[in-house]
């Protein structure tokens, strides 16, 4: 496992580095937060998620999941399969295929908010041509 981040080899290290963790079910495709403390005292410190599949948390799902880390600094999430025989139905965090470890590596915003705060933030952005009182309407 040398070739992983420090950070997302046990639940430890992700537990000390304040990583962000969650779950992606292969069927459903559900994208879920996961504690990675809770995780820590049924598993212990030094399990990891890289590799690991659980039951789907969805009921009537009866999928499998995987796991996806970011680090606290806000960078992208890894999904946290090294095994190509486990990358079968492993999509990244917005919906893609996933072709490798390293690559497609993405960043989950926020969803943009609703209504008329929407509209003004969507007016700031600098390469939006149509003006916020455009989109109200």
């Amino acid at each position: 496992m040398t070739f992983w981040p420090a950070w997302t080899r046990t639940l430890d290290s992700m537990i000390a580095s304040l990583a962000r963790t969650r779950s992606r079910c292969r069927r459903c495709h559900v994208l879920l937060h996961v504690d990675p403390e809770a995780m820590r005292v049924r598993l212990g410190g030094s399990a990891s998620l890289i590799d690991r599949s659980d039951p789907c948390a969805v009921v009537g799902c009866g999928g499998d999941v995987h796991y996806l880390g970011a680090p606290a600094t806000g960078a992208a999430y890894h999904v946290l399969v090294a095994d190509p025989g486990l990358l079968a139905g492993v999509i990244d965090p917005v919906g893609l295929l996933f072709r490798s470890r390293w690559q497609d590596m993405v960043t989950v915003e926020a969803p943009p908010l609703p209504g008329r705060a929407g509209a003004a933030v969507i007016a700031l952005h600098p390469r939006t041509a149509i003006g916020a009182d455009e989109r109200i309407s």
